[in-house]
């Protein structure tokens, strides 16, 4: 008996914006292996779908424009990639700012 629930899929790869000169790529030809792509996936759908920067507009950000260090967009990238990876708290996302799928550290 087959089971009928499964998908068919016949894409053998997964090309994702290049990552600091490098081509990052996924590839499903490997058989029967398990890695963990941490934030290619995320951010890749972030910056095909717009959805960060669009849900960062949404917000109120009653900061003091001269005081502010770090935009609302960077604010909302960091926390969402940080909540990805499983991080419940802020203290350890100087770790997801700074990782190179994040896309370096939050910027003005």
């Amino acid at each position: 008996m087959t089971n009928r629930s499964t998908t068919e899929c016949n894409q053998t790869e997964l090309p994702f914006t290049s990552s600091q000169s490098r081509k990052v790529e996924a590839r499903f030809d490997g058989g029967d292996i398990s890695s963990d792509g941490g934030l290619l996936l995320p951010r890749e759908v972030d910056r095909r779908l717009d959805v960060l920067p669009r849900a960062a507009k949404l917000l109120d950000d009653p900061r003091e424009t001269g005081k502010v260090r770090h935009s609302a967009q960077s604010l909302v990238k960091q926390r969402v990639m940080a909540l990805v990876q499983g991080y419940e708290d802020q203290t350890t996302t100087i770790c997801c700012a700074t990782t190179t799928c994040c896309n370096s550290p939050p910027t003005k």
